[in-house]
């Protein structure tokens, strides 16, 4: 089999791999349609990150600096943040400008992370309330002092 003969065959192969993905892809899709028509209703679509990101943006001046774009993210972010978080935040700092403080500074226990932006996800979350719940142990053991 000549070098020709080869590629030709390699590119067979995989042209018949991609189609063959493509119809089992169609093949799942319709299948997962007609199983949820009619049962479930649509919920209306969440905006997302971009256009989230794409409205907060809109409303800044047009030579914002890095520091003003970052500081009205984290404001929109902050917006987002769940009740539960607010709650044990709110144990913790006295005041709600404290807690917004703190959400939006670098904290070196969360390697250096930003709690607010590591909010956007749900282990993120998770570790600044696990943080937040360590803080709220030690006030209440008399640490706060």
């Amino acid at each position: 089999m000549n070098g020709f003969a080869a590629a030709l065959l390699a590119e067979t192969i995989i042209l018949v791999f991609i189609i063959a993905v493509i119809i089992h892809d169609k093949i799942v899709m319709r299948r997962e349609g007609k199983k949820g028509q009619g049962r479930v209703a649509k919920l209306p679509a969440l905006p997302t990150d971009l256009e989230m990101t794409g409205k907060a943006l809109a409303k800044l001046p047009p030579m914002a600096t890095f520091g003003q774009i970052l500081t009205h993210l984290q404001g929109v972010w902050l917006m987002q943040v769940s009740g539960e978080l607010r709650t044990v935040a709110m144990e913790v700092f006295s005041s709600e400008q404290e807690a917004n403080l703190w959400l939006t500074s670098r904290n070196e226990y969360l390697n250096g992370g930003i709690p607010v932006e590591l909010c956007r996800i749900p282990a993120g979350e998770e570790l600044v309330l696990q943080l937040l719940r360590k803080k709220v142990a030690y006030l209440n053991d008399d640490g706060g002092r």
